[in-house]
């Protein structure tokens, strides 16, 4: 988001403070629950907004030094122009993906120019013709979404997932009292952890290379941390899942080891089994021993139910369960920070691509799972 967005918003946001400091001196009382809660979320969004807007004036004011930097440095005035305003847009275009007119190409893509500093032959504008490329894409939380976890966006403080088990009732009788509730609240708390990544390119791979290619590896930097949130998901089983897990025969994960994982006191619709791609290649080989199933793990379902392999979910563990029940939480956007400082001897600019997340399991109930089943695999 940039700046003139965020102070936009900033002033919607004031205006609504002021609204519910209206309604309450009109009313001459003081503020119900749910408006001090309101208020006191908006003061704080507010707070985070103000100090992201103070990092982006001073990001703005260190690229304004470095381009007085680069100007003063440099012998021919006319490249010099070229090597600041080529840098200013590239820093535009990584962090707002708007290309910047003068640097447009022909077919689409950022435009770069050969840098004066690198060659004596003023080469004007560099264009390549590059096909796709293909790297590694595991899921992300496209995956997360598709099993229907609950993905809770825009988040600022701590988020609390307050969670019990279902209190049962008691059929009286004469004589008879009434059984107790069995209601014991308890609260997971999610706050934002840091997943990120880096990537130095030299000046002259910027320069002389097209953008496709480096926006590529940028938009991967950026999936390569969903991917990571989605490993720590998997992982909040040891932690917030406490009595699920179950035991598997020395022989290996068996169709009755599988069935049993069915056995979960919550089903809200949108249960699935989830395991490792390596159990499920074991699972795809070994016969269900039942009526009119062949094999276990068979066109992607499992004793009738969905099945999905990920290589996020944690070594030789198979998981059951309602996906609604577990929480991903993401605060702010995803952040592309430029270093042009870091690696400066070596000619370098350093690129990060920074994300604010947690994961947890709101209630334990909801799924069972089996932790160790490498005996066969």
């Amino acid at each position: 988001m940039k700046i003139n967005e965020l102070q936009t918003k900033n002033t919607s946001l004031r205006e609504v403070m002021v609204e519910l400091n209206d309604l309450a001196l009109t009313e001459k009382r003081d503020f119900t629950d749910e408006e001090q809660t309101k208020y006191d979320g908006t003061k704080s969004e507010i707070e985070l907004n103000e100090r992201s807007i103070t990092r982006m004036e001073a990001n703005e004011k260190l690229n304004i030094e470095m381009a007085g930097t680069a100007l003063r440095n440099e012998d021919d005035g006319e490249n010099a122009d070229v090597v600041t305003s080529q840098r200013n847009a590239w820093a535009d275009y990584v962090k707002t993906g708007v290309i910047s007119r003068d640097f447009q190409g022909p077919n689409g893509g950022f435009q770069f120019r050969a840098d004066p500093l690198l060659t004596s032959t003023q080469a004007g504008i560099i264009n390549k013709g590059i096909a796709p490329m293909s790297v590694l894409n595991t899921q992300g939380l496209a995956f997360a979404q598709s099993l229907g976890v609950n993905i809770m966006t825009g988040l600022t403080g701590i988020l609390e997932l307050p969670n019990m088990a279902q209190i049962d009732a008691s059929m009286v009788a004469e004589g008879a009292a009434v059984g107790l509730a069995n209601a014991a609240p308890a609260v997971i708390e999610l706050k934002p952890v840091t997943f990120g990544t880096t990537q130095s390119f030299s000046k002259q791979f910027l320069l002389n290379s097209s953008s496709d290619i480096v926006g590529k590896i940028v938009a991967d930097m950026g999936a390569a941390n969903e991917r990571k949130i989605l490993d720590h998901a998997f992982s909040t089983f040891l932690t917030d899942a406490l009595d699920a897990s179950i035991s598997t025969t020395a022989g290996g994960l068996t169709y009755g080891d599988m069935v049993n994982l069915k056995v979960i006191d919550y089903n809200l619709g949108n249960t699935a089994y989830v395991t490792t791609t390596a159990v499920r290649a074991y699972l795809e080989q070994n016969n269900a021993g039942s009526a009119g199933i062949k094999f276990i793990y068979d066109n992607n379902t499992v004793a009738g139910e969905p099945a999905f392999a990920t290589k996020a979910a944690d070594t030789n563990a198979v998981y059951f369960g309602d996906w609604s029940s577990m929480v991903i939480g993401v605060w702010g956007s995803p952040e592309v920070i430029l270093d042009e400082y870091k690696y400066k001897q070596y000619g370098k600019t350093e690129i990060a691509v920074m994300s604010y997340a947690d994961a947890g399991i709101q209630n334990h109930r909801s799924f069972k799972w089996a932790n160790d089943c490498s005996a066969g695999v």
